[in-house]
């Protein structure tokens, strides 16, 4: 029996850590193609930046969705209309005519990719003992992390040998294997005692449960500021190191790879010093690192001219901080109350994409040329998680 609940915990965290991935990349695949798509669409760069956040954006209303319906329908269900709708979005904007078009399409895929962390942090808490959890969720973490900072190298290579479309047509088929996967090979999880907990609860009264706890707030605010200043950074980069300094959109992807590096440096802590250390001494650190990450970028910024270096060691700082931080902020989030593990899933996908999109959309505001602007914007919404702690207790 034992055996066969191992093989059952593996499929699960393999086939949710695909689905992840695949979500993940379609956020960012695109970036290097950001200018050509803005010509061939004949557009403003500051709108094809946009699509981004507009991605975000659906990101963040299709967190409301999938955890109450994991929690009730099943994981399986949820994920496979996920995918679904990942799968509609990307063959409109595959074949997207003008740029409205393309961010309805885009908002499609936002929805779309909310079901892979969302349903995937449901599954972990089903099949994963708890003694093992935080670090499936740590893994579970570096998939959010090296999806988005991988997927501009592969974009990158598109983009030179064909165009920004064949992105969007790589996305449509992954999505459509990774459903498959899921149809003939994900089992179901969730077990019939917390189905009929999370039916008699309520979609309603469940959201209410975890609105009534000011940590959970502070977890979910947490997540806000940090993504936030993530966002902003990688809604930035593409103009900063590819108009700017003139970095080929193929070499692109190969600098976006630090952060994601520095983020499996923060999980590799995790992994190794969880235990001995506790869960909210490793939020404070990583927390710190993101606000030094800032620091760094901002004065570097003012004391040298702008540089591919000056931007993207400082990221791969922010990087190990993210990778500290956030594995715990979601473990002991969703086990504040276990039956209802994935309406928790929900609101805190809320507060990481929904509320850290509408902070992204100020990037358009920044200058495209002044890495000292984007590192004071890293450092105030460092400052405003650090805030956030005081929420959470010292336990």
């Amino acid at each position: 029996m034992a055996a066969k609940t191992d093989r059952t915990a593996a499929w699960a965290f393999w086939i949710v850590i695909t689905a992840i991935i695949v979500g993940q990349a379609a956020g960012t695949i695109y970036l290097p193609s950001l200018a050509a798509l803005a010509r061939d669409l004949d557009t403003d760069p500051r709108m094809a930046q946009l699509t981004l956040s507009i991605c975000l954006i659906g990101n963040g209303a299709g967190q409301l969705f999938y955890g109450p319906l994991a929690d009730r329908a099943g994981r399986r269900p949820a994920l496979l209309i996920g995918l679904g709708l990942l799968s509609v979005g990307s063959a409109g904007a595959m074949v997207a005519g003008d740029v409205t078009t393309l961010m309805i399409f885009r908002f499609v895929q936002g929805l779309g990719a909310a079901a892979g962390p969302v349903v995937g942090r449901g599954v972990l808490r089903d099949a994963v003992p708890p003694d093992r959890l935080v670090l499936a969720m740590s893994s579970l973490g570096l998939a959010l992390a090296l999806a988005p900072g991988s997927a501009p190298v592969i974009g990158g290579l598109i983009e030179n040998l064909l165009s920004w479309r064949w992105s969007f047509a790589l996305l449509l088929a992954s999505a459509l294997a990774v459903a498959l996967l899921v149809w003939r090979r994900l089992p179901e999880t969730l077990g019939d005692a917390d189905r009929a907990q999370a039916r008699l609860t309520g979609v309603i009264e469940g959201y209410r449960v975890f609105i009534r706890m000011p940590v959970f707030w502070g977890y979910g605010l947490m997540l806000t500021f940090t993504f936030g200043g993530l966002f902003i950074f990688v809604s930035t980069a593409p103009v900063l190191l590819i108009d700017t300094l003139g970095i080929r959109a193929d070499a692109y992807g190969f600098w976006s790879l630090l952060p994601s590096s520095g983020f499996l440096i923060g999980t590799r802590v995790v992994r190794r010093f969880g235990r001995r250390l506790g869960g909210r001494r490793l939020i404070v650190a990583g927390t710190v690192i993101l606000l030094l990450a800032g620091i760094a970028m901002t004065a570097t910024a003012l004391a040298a001219a702008l540089s591919a270096w000056g931007l993207m060691l400082p990221m791969a700082l922010f990087g190990i901080g993210l990778g500290m931080q956030v594995p715990n902020i979601m473990t002991r989030a969703v086990q504040l109350e276990p039956s209802l593990a994935g309406t928790a899933s929900s609101l805190l996908g809320l507060f990481q994409l929904g509320g850290s999109a509408i902070i992204a959309t100020t990037a358009a505001l920044l200058p495209h040329d002044d890495a000292a602007a984007l590192g004071l914007a890293l450092t105030a919404c460092a400052l405003a998680s650090l805030a956030c702690l005081r929420l959470i207790p010292r336990a």
